[in-house]
């Protein structure tokens, strides 16, 4: 995601990542990031809300993923 969201001639790097283990996973998962409030045409820390689904739409995780984004 953050590939496609940075400037093309944009770089980043993961720089941190903090997870809470909600439930237990029992069937295939879906993740979804929303950077949809990351000001991405900046360089800086950029933080992303990550939330993991099951098949039954039960949340099993959460996490905040910072990436550090250089722009030329």
């Amino acid at each position: 995601m953050t590939d496609a969201s940075i400037p093309s001639d944009g770089k980043w790097i993961p720089q941190a990542m903090s997870v809470k283990y909600l439930a237990k996973a029992k069937t295939a998962l879906r993740a979804v990031a929303s950077g949809e409030k990351v000001d991405w045409d900046t360089s800086g820390e950029k933080t992303v809300p990550v939330e993991v689904f099951d098949e039954d739409g039960q949340r099993v995780f959460t996490a905040e993923i910072t990436m550090n984004v250089k722009l030329n």
